[in-house]
């Protein structure tokens, strides 16, 4: 009899237990759990999300070091170890693999992304047995989230 009354006892705590919402768990206020997370900095990963993009571009010859120069529109789009190659985002296509090869220089295939420190200007460098071709490109993180 003893048992039965002490059952019937926790039945109130139990249920109260499992009616708490596993939001209020969480120390931070109900407005803050619901935003996701804001972006890591770039400059923290290995490859960082990053649109670059760029205006005019240079080549030199492999034949006679003549240089010759172009307006030509570039789009590089880094995500995850990808690279995204275009004139803008509506025609961009996938170019191949990158991968870092040292602080500020990243390389895919026979191409080269240097940046400075803040990632935010650099240089693409494309190699081909024709010739180089340079480009000076402007970067700024890709958005990973909607805002």
């Amino acid at each position: 009899m003893k048992f039965d009354a002490m059952k019937s006892s926790y039945k109130p705590l139990l249920l109260a237990l499992v009616l708490i919402s596993p939001a209020s768990w969480t120390s931070e206020p109900a407005g803050n759990a619901r935003r996701p997370p804001p972006d890591p900095d770039p400059r923290s990963r290995a490859i960082p999300d990053l649109v670059c993009t760029g205006e005019r571009s240079v080549t030199v010859a492999t034949d006679d070091l003549a240089t010759g120069s172009e307006e030509t529109p570039l789009r590089l789009r880094l995500r995850g170890n990808l690279l995204y190659l275009g004139q803008n985002s509506n025609d961009e296509r996938f170019f191949g693999l990158i991968n870092r090869s040292d602080r500020r220089r990243w390389v895919s295939g026979t191409s080269t992304l240097l940046l400075d420190e803040a990632l935010e200007r650099g240089v693409w460098v494309r190699l081909s047995l024709d010739g180089t071709r340079i480009s000076a490109v402007r970067c700024a993180p890709s958005r990973t989230t909607p805002q």
